[in-house]
């Protein structure tokens, strides 16, 4: 390899890794995360306070409540979708199941001519079960009431609201959190199968019993087998409002109470940056009665580091003055000459740049490489007009440096060729080293300082 092709392949090779780094410096950008804390009522940054130009920025909005509220941060209108509507309301039954254990004075002297006390007890055993466990599963198709109770708030703590469901579901049933909606329903069925034991061993319990204990103990019995009917008769209709529940448990579960906008970048100049957050409220929110989930707006700005050089890796078009020469043969009077072809008036192709310009003028300078339309490549250096709102579109210009086909020496345009050189098949030519001008426009990808 000549010194011609070495120089301009060291050269290349030495832009192509300043251009990489640059790039990793620009992949270097920092990350500013704001949140905002409704329920505390106080702004966290993750990283820094204050932002530089070409620094990725994002807010967000932490607890609040999504089952109220959809949110617009700076036009950017963010709202989760909690189709509350489709709870169907359940009329419970409220039937009286009296616990034959807290009469026992009446019930005693009533039964005094009982002969046998043993399936007596049993039967008030078996009947303060079947009580227990009807309220427990009473109180688990009314668990939509908890929940709803729940969302009455408009900034609640996220974590806390989600602890306390699981806490009430411990309470409840004795279990901790149900991690899909098929383990809630699973579980209304299981105390419903639960109560339906209970009652068949309170109604095998009655049988027992002799004439007269059958009569003083008919009307709990008859309480019990109203209340386990009615239950029964409707398990279609409390068994849609279970999985409607169960819904609304896995939509509060699966729901994040933080809204967040995109990533915004600093733009080159900015003093601050502004963020305006609205917050109104949702139309299927009538569900959840609640007067004090009113509208709200607030404002926060982030103070922007002024100053300082930024650099950014940019790709685009670009058009060279530098252009190969072509040649060919033209015979006349038994003589032949060397002609030059039309010439071309510039190359085009694709390349990339690495931008420098401080952050107060959008003017700086650029170095960079293209490849023509000849496949060959162009090392470029000049300067930038940076422009758009956040400087990322590139106008370039200034000078170009590379390789383009010229005559060899000694041949000369228009020279007759004589001896030898009328032999010859194809024009000679040299790639030489030469300066020109270019021109072109580039997509500034990111920069960092």
């Amino acid at each position: 390899m000549n010194a011609m092709h070495v120089v301009p392949a060291c050269l290349g090779a030495l832009l192509f890794s300043v251009i990489v780094i640059g790039c990793g410096a620009s992949l270097a950008t920092r990350n500013v995360s704001l949140s905002y804390d409704m329920a505390a009522n106080t702004v966290q940054t993750a990283s820094a306070e204050t932002a530089k130009a070409g620094d990725m920025v994002s807010f967000e909005l932490k607890n609040v409540n999504p089952f109220l509220y959809e949110v617009t941060i700076n036009n950017q209108t963010i709202s989760r979708s909690t189709p509350l509507r489709r709870l169907g309301r359940f009329a419970l039954p409220t039937p009286a199941i009296t616990d034959t254990a807290r009469q026992a004075s009446p019930v005693t002297a009533d039964l005094a001519g009982s002969t046998n006390r043993l399936p007596i007890n049993r039967f008030r055993t078996n009947h303060t079960l079947f009580r227990n466990r009807f309220t427990t599963f009473l109180a688990f198709l009314s668990f939509d009431d908890y929940l709803l109770s729940l969302l009455r708030q408009p900034f609640p703590q996220e974590d806390l609201l989600k602890r306390s469901i699981a806490t009430r579901l411990n309470d409840l049933v004795g279990t901790g959190p149900f991690y899909t909606r098929a383990d809630f329903v699973r579980k209304g069925d299981e105390l419903f199968e639960a109560m339906t034991k209970a009652f068949n061993d309170l109604m095998s319990e009655y049988q027992f019993l002799d004439t007269l204990a059958k009569r003083e103990l008919r009307q709990p019995m008859l309480d019990a087998r109203s209340t386990y009917q009615l239950m029964s008769a409707d398990k279609g209709e409390w068994s849609r409002h279970l999985e409607a529940t169960a819904d609304f448990y896995e939509l509060i579960q699966n729901t994040p109470f933080t809204f967040a906008s995109f990533k915004t970048q600093v733009a080159v100049g900015d003093q601050e940056m502004e963020f305006r957050v609205e917050g109104k409220r949702k139309e299927e929110s009538d569900q959840i009665p609640n007067g004090v989930a009113q509208p709200f707006t607030l404002q926060y700005q982030l103070a922007v580091q002024g100053g300082g050089f930024r650099l950014g890796v940019g790709a685009g078009l670009f058009a060279s003055s530098l252009a190969n020469n072509s040649y060919g043969f033209r015979d006349s009077l038994g003589y032949r000459f060397i002609v030059q072809n039309q010439r071309d008036v510039i190359n085009y192709g694709p390349g990339a740049v690495m931008h420098f310009h401080h952050t107060t003028f959008p003017v700086g300078g650029n170095i960079g490489l293209m490849l023509n339309n000849a496949s060959r490549i162009q090392y470029l250096a000049g300067a930038s007009l940076m422009v758009g709102d956040r400087g990322q579109v590139g106008f370039n210009g200034g000078l170009t440096f590379g390789t383009v086909a010229r005559l060899a020496a000694p041949y000369v345009v228009d020279k007759r060729l004589d001896g030898n050189d009328a032999k010859l098949t194809a024009v000679p030519t040299i790639d030489r080293l030469e300066l020109g001008w270019y021109g072109g426009v580039s997509y500034n990808f990111s920069a960092a300082k």
